[in-house]
C-alpha cells in the first residue's frame, strides 16, 4: 500500500536524505580504509626486505669473520715435543 499523504512524503523524502549522507559516508570511510590499506601493505613489503637485508648482512659478516679467523687445529695433530 502506497502512502501519499504529504507526512509520509516527508518522511520519504527524509530517509532518502538520510540514506544518500550514509552512502557517502560508507563511501569515504571505504576509500580512506583502502589507503590505509595499502599503506600496511607497503610497510609490510618493506618490512620483509628490511628483514631478508639483515639476514644477508649477517650471513656475509659470518662469512667474512671465518675466513680472517685462524684456523683452529686439534692437538692432537702436534707430538707432545712441540706442544709446549
Amino acid at each position: 500500500m502506497k502512502e501519499t499523504d504529504a507526512a509520509s512524503k516527508d518522511r520519504l523524502t527524509r530517509l532518502d536524505k538520510s540514506i544518500a549522507e550514509l552512502e557517502e559516508k560508507s563511501r569515504a570511510l571505504t576509500q580512506r580504509w583502502q589507503g590505509e590499506k595499502r599503506k600496511l601493505g607497503e610497510a609490510q613489503k618493506l618490512k620483509e626486505e628490511l628483514d631478508q637485508r639483515r639476514t644477508e648482512l649477517e650471513q656475509r659478516t659470518a662469512a667474512r669473520r671465518s675466513r680472517h679467523a685462524p684456523a683452529s687445529l686439534p692437538m692432537a695433530l702436534f707430538p707432545a715435543s712441540r706442544r709446549n
